[in-house]
């Protein structure tokens, strides 16, 4: 998904809905520090992150992600 996908997805639910994530096994607010931009590597399916010891070629693959926090 991108930002232009989520902001579509978005529209369908009321201005005034409150949003929560995930959190173990209950839910917390989701608040703007839970929003960031990251560095990552796509790789077959999954994104891994990026770290000072990948590949030369993993660190020509990365790219920027808009990230939501998790557990």
């Amino acid at each position: 998904m991108n930002v232009g996908e989520l902001k579509k997805l978005l529209e369908q639910y009321p201005d005034d809905m409150e949003v929560i994530q995930e959190i173990y096994s209950d839910y917390g607010m989701v608040c703007e520090g839970d929003f960031s931009v990251v560095k990552a590597v796509p790789k077959q399916g999954w994104i891994m992150r990026d770290h000072p010891t990948m590949s030369q070629e993993n660190k020509l693959a990365a790219r920027e992600y808009l990230c939501i926090a998790g557990n």
